[in-house]
């Protein structure tokens, strides 16, 4: 019987707890959660060795980060002919990818003149952004150019560049071309490396 009467005090303690699940006041797990205990079959509490805290792996790579020089910035722009564009449009912030060619140490590349990017035919200044990215070593570089965008008026101009600035992907008449003019160009490199 006295067996009988210290099982079924271990249950009550553990029954009259107040419910902090349900309580409004107190938000945190139940107690047997915190402490480590787990509740037996039978009611009782026993004490559960808690697992070691994760060893940090000896071969996780660090990313790094170092600045390009410009001109390694400049050959890298004259390497891609994909990049971005970002400008304050006029209702919001822009940013759309084109086809260009890096010219005459400028940007150049030709859109609709009925499109949005139609916009950069007035001077505008914009960022020009182009990258290339290893997603699976995670290992990459950026090259960002700040500059002014304007279209190409002058008639030679636009016969010399139409020429230079290749063939856009999208198709109907891309026949404004659109001219960046640098202020500043600068880049980063990632790259990883062993923390072993």
């Amino acid at each position: 019987m006295p067996t009988s009467i210290r099982t079924t005090s271990a249950v009550a303690d553990v029954d009259q707890r107040p419910d902090r699940r349900i309580s409004a006041p107190d938000c945190s797990p139940p107690p047997s959660r915190i402490s480590g205990r787990r509740p037996r079959a039978d009611g009782r509490l026993v004490e559960v060795a808690e697992p070691p805290a994760p060893h940090p792996d000896p071969e996780e790579v660090i990313p790094t980060f170092t600045e390009i020089a410009e001109a390694r910035c400049l050959e890298l722009l004259q390497s891609q002919t994909v990049g971005r564009v970002a400008w304050f449009a006029r209702d919001a912030p822009e940013i759309l990818p084109v086809n260009y060619v890096w010219h005459e140490n400028c940007v150049i590349f030709r859109t609709s003149a009925h499109g949005p990017l139609s916009e950069l035919s007035q001077p505008t200044d914009v960022a020009f952004e182009v990258d290339e990215i290893d997603q699976q070593h995670h290992q990459g570089w950026s090259v960002v150019v700040h500059g002014r965008a304007e279209g190409v008026v002058r008639p030679a101009d636009v016969v010399r560049l139409f020429a230079a600035s290749g063939v856009p992907w999208a198709s109907g008449m891309r026949i404004l071309i659109i001219r960046i003019t640098p202020t500043r160009v600068s880049g980063r490199l990632v790259a990883t490396q062993s923390n072993a």
